[in-house]
């Protein structure tokens, strides 16, 4: 929660209105007293209460657009939230360099104009400053509020260093704003209405001159703020050097396009310079009026300055005029507002300690909603790399499985086809009819022997059935079927394996050890070799798809 919305000169005015009322007080405990109620003022002010929660999750623009909506309300605190959040949020995002500018301008506008603590608005309007990559348009603002400040701070000390530095930077911000064509022209024309104010209290007011060539080029010499800046530089040329009859023209051909001028410092320069024009003439009730019209429009937008400098010359010409309870009104209301500017930092630092709390506890907010974000991206992407990486996974997996599948169903099918009585030669070479004929006995002997399917069947055994040498036996086989004995009769037994299995039966429930013994083979490893290189599958895959088709039929 945050509090306490600075209040503007009236309330100011309300206090040197109790303090008028305790002239018989000592001059030492009318200050007290006016301060006391300053300290009310800002106290009552402490609890209207601004919830900052909403604006955490704004966009670092969209809370740059809502400090400035407050600032135009009168709303300092909760603008300077706003601000804060905002360039936390920019700093973190190096791309958006004109909010982030446009975020520390806004903290620096409230410091300097509402706290009046100038080191945190001189280190703010640096931070805008320095801003790598701003906009042309952002840099002339933040010129213009250096100058703005140097202005400031030379009518405080009237040293003219600072009022140098103040027509440096505001000659910066026009030329920044005319080379890169990002100006409006208003604001050109407020700029240079700066600068040819701050060009006469140096006593050089022709110095503005080729900076107001620059601007009607810009700007064109119809426009009502280019006329007001030409009649201007007019009016101060000529006050520089003593014509004020001349100047008083200038300045009163200016009223007629002040109605139209949003910017409310048009009017201050004009009502302030008529003012001193008509002082210098000589004509005292002219200058007061113009002075009481000048506190007249910075009391409409809380222009302090400008308001102590109606004061300071009420006094001065109400005391020429020996109407001395007069200038004695005004030098009070002088002193008073000048010690509630001067106290005001000191006033706020009580209330400011909530206030620095909770901007605390926002930024502590931000920074872990920020952490929480991180975390969640980072495992929000992880999850769908994830997902992405098995998805991928199984798909190939499925396709190959599928491939794989398809090819050991040809496989079997083809190795159906071969399960037959007699047994063909698969490899081989011609033979003449005695082997043929040989070997057409060692095939129907080897169909008819049941014993081939125990693990000591040899070819002994097979020479002595047909009635050959077992080298005759050993050689036809090489030649005929293209292998050696052993291949011939493994290859029988995995036939009988394969008829086995499609029977089903006991040998359904035998594992495929069990089947390897059971036609004789000694090893698991051997009937698996076998079994691959005459079928083209392993035992396992065979007895799967067998049993596919066994359920579908």
């Amino acid at each position: 929660m945050i509090g306490r919305n600075i209040e503007k000169t009236n309330n100011v005015e309300s206090a040197c209105a109790e303090k008028e009322k305790t002239k018989l007080l000592t001059p030492t405990f009318r200050i007290l007293l006016v301060d006391v109620l300053l300290a009310i003022t800002l106290s009552a002010s402490a609890a209207r209460l601004v919830n900052i929660s909403p604006y955490i999750s704004f966009s670092a623009e969209k809370l740059v657009d809502r400090g400035d909506r407050f600032l135009k309300s009168n709303q300092p605190d909760s603008a300077l939230v706003c601000f804060i959040l905002a360039g936390r949020k920019a700093e973190s995002n190096r791309a958006n360099t004109d909010t982030y500018a446009k975020a520390m301008l806004g903290q620096w506008r409230i410091f300097f104009f509402y706290y009046y603590d100038y080191a945190k608005a001189y280190s703010a309007l640096s931070a805008a400053d320095t801003a790598q990559g701003a906009s042309p348009k952002v840099k002339a603002a933040v010129y213009s509020a250096f100058g703005n400040m140097y202005q400031t701070f030379y009518s405080y000390s009237s040293d003219t260093q600072l009022g140098r530095k103040a027509t440096n930077y505001y000659r910066l911000s026009i030329r920044s704003q005319v080379e890169s064509h990002t100006h409006d022209t208003e604001t050109l024309a407020s700029t240079f209405v700066n600068l040819a104010d701050m060009c006469f209290w140096l006593h050089n007011a022709n110095s503005a001159l080729p900076y107001l060539r620059l601007v009607v080029k810009q700007g064109g010499s119809n426009e009502p703020s280019i006329r007001f800046c030409r009649l201007l530089c007019k009016a101060l040329a000529a006050l520089e050097n003593g014509r004020t009859d001349e100047a008083v023209a200038a300045l009163r051909l200016q009223e007629g396009d002040l109605p139209r001028l949003d910017n409310n410092r048009f009017a201050l320069v004009h009502y302030q310079n008529l003012a001193l024009a008509y002082e210098q003439k000589g004509d005292k009730q002219q200058a007061i009026a113009c002075y009481d019209e000048l506190k007249r429009c910075a009391d409409a937008n809380g222009g302090r300055d400008a308001v102590l400098l109606a004061y300071e010359g009420l006094m001065r010409l109400y005391e020429q005029a020996g109407n001395h309870g007069e200038a004695r009104v005004f030098r009070d209301r002088y002193y008073c507002l000048r010690d509630s500017i001067m106290n005001v930092r000191a006033m706020m630092s009580i209330n400011n300690i909530h206030f620095l709390a909770e901007i605390k506890k926002a930024e502590d907010t931000l920074n872990r909603m920020e952490e929480r974000h991180d975390r969640m991206v980072t495992i929000l992407a992880a999850a769908i790399i994830l997902i992405l990486a098995v998805s991928i996974f199984v798909v190939v997996l499925w396709r190959k499985n599928r491939i794989l599948h398809d090819r050991n169903n040809s496989l079997y099918q083809r190795y159906q086809q071969t399960l037959r009585p007699s047994v063909k030669p698969q490899t081989g070479r011609e033979a003449d009819a005695h082997d043929e004929e040989l070997m057409e006995k060692i095939k129907n002997a080897m169909l008819a022997d049941v014993g081939i399917f125990e693990s000591g069947y040899s070819i002994d055994r097979l020479a002595a059935s047909v009635g050959e040498k077992t080298r005759t036996v050993s050689e036809t086989i090489n030649r005929v079927y293209g292998d050696n004995f052993y291949a011939l009769l493994n290859s029988y037994r995995i036939r009988e394996a394969c008829r086995r299995i499609n029977a089903g039966g006991n040998t359904s429930r035998l594992t495929i050890e069990g089947i390897a013994h059971s036609v004789g083979f000694k090893s698991r490893t051997s009937f698996l070799n076998y079994f691959k290189r005459n079928t083209g599958i392993t035992p396992s895959e065979y007895i799967r798809i067998r049993t596919g088709e066994n359920e579908k039929q």
